[in-house]
């Protein structure tokens, strides 16, 4: 009885018609998405119908794409191993079945393993980190004599819930959230001796408050901003603040020990070091607007390095990261390039997928090839 259940709950799977209602429902999405992006913007559109099992629709739940993209993977895998025709005269279906699901596991890949951000380097400086576009961290971090930071411990933004106590370990000081904005303006306190709390206020706390701002369309140009009461530290108990869009950040020291917390873009470090030896950029005759623009770097990795050119659709590929020539600042003194990083491990699936996918095409035609000649014949 068992037996005969399970192989019906199996064989329910490999039906067509899973397949069908599946892929008209990842059209609905596509739409409400493709429409949603002019109010809500292209990454919270992308979270809400495509990057998630479930999204709501006033108080209904409705099923997001990943849930969806799994009906249909779970659907064609039961269907490639219960009910494929495991036949030679059938190899090409099944081997172009195979690659459909290799691409729908590089998706898999890409959505799991995936980071974009950008690198900001000055000419003469090098940097062994990209900022994430989309993530903000709350970080605490101590300096060596080098400059060089060293990460005590870091929290994620769903992490930073107001009314949540972190503690940062061996530091013997914990941060209580008081307040957060996911984007907002730091303001000028009019009155701050008014203030009851400004007895326990440290540093610009003394000088700023932050204020909400509705979100912005674009959500890497959000501006985020954070209160948090620091205790365990000695003198410097009490309420800091920091925000993503000022690099300073509040410190305490603890045995002798200078922490720095800050609120900023997650931060991804490289295996290797890019230093920027010269940033070159060319303007269309007679304007100020610039149609090309390209730089020189040294990538670094332990003793060996060596010099590569990145520049606009000739990016550089490197220990599963690619560098694209994204912007630049130049201040009239000095010049930055900045780098558009990603990390895919899902990048060559698709390649692999179409290539499996043309080999069954191709295989199926030269297989029923002679079938074909013979009915013209007849």
């Amino acid at each position: 009885m068992k037996k005969n259940t399970l192989q019906r709950f199996l064989f329910f799977w490999t039906k067509p018609d899973i397949f069908f209602y599946a892929l008209l429902w990842l059209m609905v999405l596509v739409v409400l998405g493709t429409v949603s992006q002019k109010y809500i913007g292209l990454y919270q559109a992308q979270h809400t119908y495509f990057s998630s099992f479930y999204f709501w629709l006033g108080p209904v739940p409705l099923p997001g794409g990943y849930t969806t993209l799994g009906v249909v993977s779970v659907n064609l895998l039961a269907k490639f191993i219960f009910a494929s025709p495991w036949h030679w005269k059938k190899a090409g279906t099944i081997i172009t079945h195979f690659g459909v699901l290799l691409l729908l596991l590089g998706g898999l890949l890409t959505s799991i393993t995936s980071k974009e951000g950008s690198m900001l380097i000055y000419e003469g400086a090098e940097s062994g980190h990209f900022d994430d576009y989309h993530a903000k961290e709350l970080i605490v971090y101590t300096l060596d004599e080098s400059g060089g930071e060293h990460k005590v411990v870091s929290y994620a933004w769903n992490q930073t819930e107001v009314g949540n106590v972190l503690t940062v370990p061996k530091a013997g000081f914990s941060l209580e959230i008081l307040k957060r904005c996911r984007n907002c303006n730091a303001v000028n306190r009019e009155n701050p001796e008014a203030d009851p709390q400004y007895a326990q206020l440290q540093g610009r706390a003394r000088k700023f408050d932050i204020e909400p701002i509705p979100p912005e369309k674009d959500n890497e140009k959000n501006k985020s901003g954070m209160f948090f009461r620091i205790t365990g530290a000695g003198e410097k108990d009490g309420i800091h603040f920091s925000v993503d869009f000022i690099e300073s950040a509040p410190f305490v020291e603890v045995n002798g020990v200078t922490y720095y917390i800050a609120l900023r873009r997650a931060r991804t470090y490289l295996p290797f070091n890019i230093r920027l030896i010269d940033f070159q950029k060319e303007y269309y005759p007679g304007t100020d607007i610039p149609h090309h623009y390209r730089s020189e770097v040294v990538v670094e990795e332990g003793d060996t390095e060596w010099r590569s050119l990145i520049q606009m659709n000739e990016p550089l590929r490197y220990r599963g990261y690619t560098f694209y020539q994204s912007s630049f600042i130049d201040n009239g003194r000095q010049q930055a390039t900045v780098l558009a990083v990603v990390r895919n491990g899902g990048r060559m699936f698709p390649y692999i997928a179409s290539i499996t996918m043309c080999i069954g095409l191709l295989v199926h035609m030269v297989l029923y090839l002679p079938r074909l000649i013979q009915r013209r014949v007849t």
